[in-house]
């Protein structure tokens, strides 16, 4: 069967896993791709690591329109480079 999960399971699995894990706040589903969209951002070992990349988006499922939009930026946040120190 190749049919994919309603909408509604992963909103359902994702409350029922942090109740358990004991997270006292409402998370969502976006929460889990923000979580992983950072995740990947911080894995790049470049000097753009912890900004969005095409390849930070291609890994949460964003098409390039995402990114030159905003939305993986949205995602990622800012990024955890400090270029001053580096140049000290």
């Amino acid at each position: 069967m190749n049919v994919s999960s309603p909408s509604s399971q992963i909103t359902t699995s994702v409350a029922k896993t942090s109740r358990l894990a004991g997270v006292e706040g409402k998370l969502l589903a976006h929460d889990v791709g923000r979580g992983s969209a950072v995740d990947i951002a911080r894995l790049e070992s470049s000097s753009s690591s912890g900004t969005a990349t095409e390849a930070v988006a291609a890994g949460i499922g964003h098409l390039q329109t995402d990114l030159h939009k905003g939305a993986t930026t949205r995602y990622v946040g800012g990024s955890n480079n400090d270029l001053w120190e580096k140049r000290v």
